[in-house]
């Protein structure tokens, strides 16, 4: 399994502060189970290898991608006190990311927020300092 995570800032004209991250993970393993849920082998267990599986994780799922940026601009009141503005936007290039893979191979969960699936998503901030 590989990971590989690139970041960084970038602070342009009027104090605006321009942030990103990608992150990549490679395909994570499952196992491939066989489908009848049978005791196969005889040891008193349901869920065997499938037939012709020799051992377990050999199943690959698929990779996972995700760009983020966040665009900010603090504003200094007096003295230390002041106010950020925040603008942030996950996952912008919209990538799917299975994240959980039953015996047969199929997604039934994706990174992101739970019971949704992963999804495009931004959020407005504001963050008072002092």
């Amino acid at each position: 399994r590989h990971r590989l995570t690139f970041g960084g800032t970038y602070t342009a004209p009027w104090a605006l502060k321009v942030s990103g991250f990608f992150r990549f993970r490679s395909a994570l393993p499952y196992n491939k189970l066989d489908p009848t849920l049978a005791d196969l082998n005889g040891d008193g267990f349901t869920g065997d290898l499938a037939a012709g599986v020799d051992h377990v994780n050999t199943g690959r799922g698929a990779s996972s991608s995700q760009f983020d940026v966040r665009l900010s601009r603090d504003f200094l009141i007096a003295g230390d006190f002041g106010f950020e503005v925040i603008l942030e936007g996950f996952n912008l290039l919209n990538s799917k990311n299975p994240a959980t893979f039953d015996r047969f191979g199929v997604a039934h969960a994706y990174s992101g927020d739970p019971l949704q699936g992963e999804q495009r998503l931004a959020q407005i901030g504001l963050r008072i300092h002092f």
